[in-house]
C-alpha cells in the first residue's frame, strides 16, 4: 500500500514547483515587453528631437551593452523588434541583439543582428535555413 502522505506530498510539491515556473515565465515576459516599450519610447522621442538630420553614425567605443540601436522591421514578414547592442542571452531575453564587431546601422559595411527564434521569431519557428520562410 502507498504512502497517502507521500503521494500528498509530491503532488503539492509539482504543483509549487509549476507555479514558480509559470510565475517564472511571465516575469520574464513582462520584463522583455517593457524593454521594448521604453526602448521604442525612448528610439521615437530621439528621432522626433531632431527630425532635419539623420541620426549620426555612432561610433563603436561609445556604444555599450544594451544600449539601443535601432528598430528592426519586417512588414511583409510582420516583425517589428527593438535592436540592442550585444549578442549575448541577457540582451537576446530583451529584444534582438547587434553583433559586437559588425557595422553599425547608416555605416558602412554589413550589420549583424541575432536573435532568438523562440521569443521574437517564434512564429517562424518551423522555417530552416534550406526552406526559408512558409
Amino acid at each position: 500500500m502507498r504512502n497517502p502522505g507521500a503521494v500528498t506530498w509530491l503532488s503539492s510539491a509539482l504543483m509549487l514547483g509549476g507555479t514558480a515556473v509559470l510565475g517564472w515565465h511571465v516575469w520574464t515576459l513582462h520584463e522583455a515587453a517593457t524593454a521594448q516599450r521604453l526602448a521604442k519610447t525612448w528610439l521615437n522621442r530621439t528621432a522626433v528631437a531632431d527630425r532635419s538630420t539623420p541620426p549620426p553614425v555612432r561610433n563603436n567605443k561609445w556604444i555599450r551593452r544594451g544600449d539601443v540601436i535601432g528598430e528592426l522591421s519586417i512588414p511583409r514578414l510582420q516583425i517589428s523588434v527593438m535592436v540592442f547592442e550585444g549578442d549575448d542571452a541577457r540582451v537576446l531575453k530583451f529584444g534582438a541583439g547587434h553583433i559586437p564587431g559588425t557595422a553599425l546601422p547608416q555605416g558602412t559595411g554589413n550589420v549583424g543582428i541575432a536573435a532568438h527564434r523562440d521569443t521574437y521569431f517564434r512564429r517562424y519557428k518551423a522555417c530552416s535555413p534550406m526552406t526559408g520562410f512558409t
